[in-house]
């Protein structure tokens, strides 16, 4: 099954289930379908093979979604072992992946599909300083195993790019090798970096950068603000028409394209001179900018 037609099949899946959904098509993108309901988020990223998916894919997607309060699920035919079963677990760098027939018990409510990758429970692990600590320490994976309870495989995997662990067995960690093992800059601190240095600064709001497409940067405070940088006119004509499927699809989200030299609008979402926004103090006066 072709990528664009797994798409459209997981976005008619979810509409029939009663999630609001919005799907980007005909373009290489971090996420492929946004779905809601009833407050319920849902961020995909849509793969033939759930092998492809990078492991600073996996990161990206995971960031996105925390950020939109959203479950991150990557959806697939195969993998290298053969194609993918609703009997077996699978993930791709602790990300759930599932192939589509499992959609209709996403759609149902059923609770534990995405339980191995709990929203605020988990906590990145940079694998290097895991390496690093645990020959500072001079103590072997088996005793540190034994200490921590967790498995020998496990341990291997973190020191080796299975990025993230219950905040419980991260403490553990830390606690017995005297030294931290995330990373050097978690979400909440890279978006409080991201405030102090972006555009959106001088309204107080948070933002997000990211390196895949659609986005750029997500802005949130009272609304959910998608931004794309300038592009060539057709890439930012396939982005023009995701943007708006955004705005008319899901409450209090208003996407728009930030640019060195011109404003107006593609297909009508709204263009905005940088210069322009550096000037905006508040959300709301960004609200008139927009779409006034």
């Amino acid at each position: 099954m072709k990528k664009s037609e797994l798409v459209k099949k997981a976005a008619g899946e979810l509409s029939s289930g009663g999630f609001a959904t919005v799907f980007a098509g005909n373009m290489h993108t971090l996420v492929d379908v946004l779905a809601e309901r009833r407050g319920r988020k849902l961020a995909i990223k849509a793969v033939t093979n759930i092998d492809s998916v990078t492991q600073e894919e996996a990161k990206e997607l995971e960031k996105l979604a925390r950020f939109l309060g959203a479950e991150p699920i990557i959806l697939g035919v195969c993998s290298k072992n053969g194609v993918l079963n609703g009997s077996a677990s699978y993930n791709r760098f602790s990300l759930k992946c599932i192939p589509l027939d499992m959609l209709p018990k996403i759609a149902s409510n059923r609770p534990g599909l995405v339980a191995s990758k709990s929203l605020g429970l988990k906590v990145a692990i940079d694998g290097a300083k895991l390496s690093r600590l645990i020959k500072l320490m001079d103590i072997g994976v088996p005793e540190l195993s034994r200490k921590v309870n967790v498995s020998k495989s496990m341990l291997y995997k973190h020191e080796h790019g299975y990025l993230y662990a219950s905040s419980t067995i991260v403490a553990k960690l830390e606690s017995t090798l005297h030294g931290s093992i995330r990373p050097e800059e978690e979400p909440q601190q890279e978006a409080k970096q991201c405030l102090r240095q972006s555009r959106f600064a001088n309204m107080k709001m948070q933002t997000l950068r990211l390196r895949f497409a659609p986005f750029n940067m997500v802005a949130k405070s009272r609304n959910l603000y998608e931004v794309s940088f300038d592009a060539n006119e057709r890439t930012m004509v396939k982005r023009a028409e995701l943007f708006s499927a955004i705005h008319d699809t899901f409450d209090n989200n208003y996407p728009f394209f930030v640019s060195e030299k011109k404003s107006g609008r593609v297909r009508g979402v709204p263009v905005v001179r940088r210069r322009e926004l550096m000037m905006q103090e508040s959300e709301s006066g960004l609200l008139d900018l927009l779409y006034s």
